[in-house]
């Protein structure tokens, strides 16, 4: 929806692929405390798309896609793959953008896919992992 909105013409199977995989890295075992959960992610997604016959440079996208799917002002400025994941969760998550899609087929899928009570859910399920406001959350793994 954004990406018409803009005018963008992201392909649909790599933009399928970044937002299947860009919180990958939130979850065990794709997890690493030695990196940032959305290069996790991005790893394990460009594994997958190598060990399944995608060329290099369309793992490429989706790794950059993932990397810096949480990142501001800089995926706007790449290609169609990587500013659309990176507008997508931000309207998932903090409803950015949300004002200026169709109204109607907002609500057409939020009625295949309701949304529950997921932003208090997904902020519940991430902690820091320091006091360093720079590094990324991961998910908490106790009860």
């Amino acid at each position: 929806m954004h990406a018409h909105r803009l005018g963008l013409e992201p392909d649909p199977e790599l933009l399928y692929l970044a937002a299947m995989f860009h919180d990958t890295g939130l979850l065990t075992p794709f997890s690493d405390v030695e990196q940032r959960f959305e290069v996790d992610g991005a790893d394990h997604a460009r594994k997958f798309m190598l060990d399944s016959g995608f060329p290099a440079e369309a793992a490429d996208v989706v790794w950059t896609a993932i990397a810096l799917h949480t990142t501001p002002g800089i995926p706007g400025r790449m290609g169609p793959e990587i500013a659309i994941t990176h507008l997508g969760v931000l309207t998932d998550v903090i409803g950015l953008g949300l004002g200026e899609l169709d109204r109607r087929q907002v609500d057409e899928i939020i009625a295949v896919h309701p949304r529950g009570d997921f932003k208090n859910e997904f902020l519940q399920a991430c902690r820091p992992t320091s006091t360093d406001s720079s590094t990324a959350r991961r998910p908490r793994t106790e009860p």
